[in-house]
């Protein structure tokens, strides 16, 4: 029974469940502001929440807009208390670190780990292994768009639909009422 499992795992670190987000096209979209047109995307968001940072990218202070995928503040609001979350990205480290921290302070939570690509010298190093965050597979489960960049893991990956400009209004994932007032996600 869910009930229980969900019980179980409560407040037990322990036992808690590790969840890894993968960031873009999967929880969020993002997209940079051009300085002399700085409302192009913006009109075109119009109706949405959009988030906005600035980042350093090729020796520029850029200005880049984020829109959160809908439902996934729910979800984790649902799961938080029996669940670990964890931030993998293929994107650079700096851009990676803004993003996870917008999204601690939007959910108000801490994630319990990071990883994204970094750059050692003129090489930028990858990582996609749950391993790298420390984590075992029977005790994790990933959500990614892509779940062929997780080699060695993908038996753990919950495909995500891809979410851009054009697919805005996809759910993170679909909540249902069930009959005895018990939700599933979809």
């Amino acid at each position: 029974d869910m009930d229980e499992i969900i019980k179980s795992r409560e407040g037990n670190e322990n036992k808690k469940l590790n969840i890894v987000f993968d960031l873009d096209n999967t929880c969020i979209f993002g997209f940079f502001i051009n300085p002399e047109y700085p409302n192009d995307l913006t009109q075109r968001y119009h109706n949405k929440d959009i988030r906005f940072i600035k980042l350093e990218f090729q020796g520029k202070i850029v200005l880049y807009g984020i829109l959160i995928r809908k439902g996934l503040k729910e979800f984790i609001e649902f799961t938080k208390n029996f669940c670990n979350f964890y931030i993998n990205t293929h994107g650079l480290e700096n851009y990676g670190m803004e993003i996870k921290q917008l999204l601690e302070n939007q959910f108000q939570i801490k994630f319990s780990g990071f990883q994204a690509r970094k750059v050692e010298g003129e090489k930028i190093v990858k990582s996609k292994f749950l391993k790298d965050l420390s984590l075992e597979s029977k005790n994790s489960i990933i959500f990614d768009d892509k779940p062929m960049v997780w080699t060695k893991d993908n038996a753990n990956v919950i495909i995500s639909k891809l979410f851009t400009d054009r697919e805005i209004n996809y759910n993170f994932l679909t909540r249902k009422r069930l009959q005895n007032n018990k939700y599933l996600f979809l």
